[in-house]
């Protein structure tokens, strides 16, 4: 048993085969969807509920991002015409 796990490495690396096994308090997601729909399900049935999930619309994950997906767009398109 451990008290905080943080996937931090790959996608998918908690899942329906494993999740059964997991025993810890807390899970912190620092990767990029370490664990899977399935999975999530099942650890909030069993009340340990991953933080940090895309899933979750208030999500550290999603307010990270949140300014990099805004800005995405004006690098696409390149500078306006007299700003750096």
């Amino acid at each position: 048993p451990c008290d905080i796990l943080i996937p931090a490495a790959f996608e998918g690396v908690i899942n329906l085969s494993n999740c059964d096994r997991i025993d810890a308090n807390i899970i912190i997601e620092a990767a990029n969807g370490p664990v899977t729909a399935g999975a999530d399900e099942k650890l909030r049935a069993r009340g340990t509920a991953p933080l940090g999930s895309e899933r979750e619309p208030q999500s550290p994950a999603r307010l990270v991002c949140h300014p990099r997906l805004r800005q995405e767009p004006r690098r696409q398109r390149g500078p306006a015409a007299g700003q750096p």
